[in-house]
């Protein structure tokens, strides 16, 4: 699994605190790792569906950075050995 969440109640209110989440990819998401903090009240459902999304949206990022990147690797690869040929 990629996705690794810890909890950690830092309030006297119940289900109030900091969530850290790391995402490690495997599959076609290698080279994708990332981690991020957020305070969280699972309690109220708002909050736990600001945090998914949030969560979403950065993976999407690094997904859409990581295109970019084998694109710009893979253009300079086929230049780099057309002229050592």
């Amino acid at each position: 699994m990629p996705w690794t969440i810890d909890f950690k109640q830092d309030t006297e209110s119940k289900g109030t605190g900091t969530v850290t989440t790391q995402f490690v990819g495997d599959a076609e998401d290698v080279g994708i790792s990332f981690s991020m903090a957020n305070r969280l009240d699972t309690n109220d459902g708002k909050s736990i569906d600001d945090f998914l999304t949030e969560a979403f949206a950065t993976l999407e990022k690094y997904r859409s950075t990581k295109v970019e990147k084998n694109e710009v690797i893979d253009k300079l690869t086929l230049i780099l050995n057309e002229k050592t040929k």
